[in-house]
């Protein structure tokens, strides 16, 4: 949120977009734990069609990928059709800065268990 906002006070599509990708990150993390989740509870019950609940996940979180793909695309346009800007780049280097910061911390939490499950892949 403070992304977003920031990038609409400094004029910067890249924060906006930004904050879209972010939103979309903790979507796909949420939804991943939660696949996950149930993954295991099927292993202890023996549920009927032995669902893959790790690859449904990962098919919806290719399907908001492309969700956001489009906003970003409908923001690029609507950003190309204004006149114009000034971009305050003080706040949207710091802000981007910060941004950096949190998605190396993330990678590098996520780096360790690449190779046990598509979800943890795919978020990395």
């Amino acid at each position: 949120m403070l992304e977003w906002l920031t990038g609409n006070i400094s004029h910067s599509l890249a924060l906006r977009s930004d904050a879209w990708h972010m939103l979309a990150d903790g979507g796909a993390i949420i939804l991943a734990l939660s696949a996950n989740w149930l993954a295991c509870l099927t292993f202890r019950r023996k549920l009927p069609g032995n669902p893959r609940f790790d690859m449904i996940a990962a098919a919806f979180n290719g399907l908001g990928l492309l969700l956001m793909a489009g906003l970003i695309l409908v923001e690029a346009i609507g950003h190309l059709r204004q006149p114009p800007q000034e971009i305050l780049s003080v706040p949207m280097l710091i802000t981007a800065t910060i941004g950096l910061l949190i998605n190396l911390v993330g990678a590098a939490l996520l780096h360790g268990n690449i190779e046990d499950n598509l979800n943890v892949r795919g978020a990395f």
